[in-house]
């Protein structure tokens, strides 16, 4: 940080738009990217080497990522839906739950309870779903 310098370049295999949102897990050393229409897996302990991927849909910017519950949240806006995909041990992406959404919704955040709030800006709403799953 001091010297200002990049240090390496990582291509996160997303297209010319480039990526849209970034997260990081702490406890396997990934570096989960969003792009604008899937989730890809970096292994930043291997130099950035690709480990998933996961198509989500059109439309996706920001992501959200749990640790403790190791469950990644994508909201697509133009594809109108909500990925949760759980992250295994070797930077894979599972599908936990999906559901729809509406179009131009986006921005997934997750709170402790297990909700998930979905901006939708078009609508002017805030659209929130009850994941069961409760942060600990």
């Amino acid at each position: 940080m001091r010297t200002r310098k990049v240090s390496s370049t990582w291509n996160p295999g997303c297209s010319s738009e480039g990526p849209r949102g970034i997260v990081f897990d702490p406890s396997h050393g990934f570096v989960i990217v969003a792009c604008t229409d899937h989730v890809q897996v970096l292994d930043a302990e291997h130099g950035g080497a690709s480990l998933g991927k996961l198509d989500t849909g059109p439309g996706l910017d920001a992501i959200d990522y749990v640790d403790a519950t190791r469950l990644l949240y994508a909201a697509a806006g133009k594809a109108a839906r909500l990925t949760i995909a759980r992250v295994t041990d070797h930077g894979q992406l599972e599908v936990a739950a999906e559901g729809e959404t509406s179009e131009g919704a986006r921005n997934a955040v997750a709170d402790s309870r297990g909700h998930v709030y979905v901006a939708d800006a078009q609508q002017a709403r805030l659209l929130v779903f009850q994941t069961g799953v409760p942060i600990h």
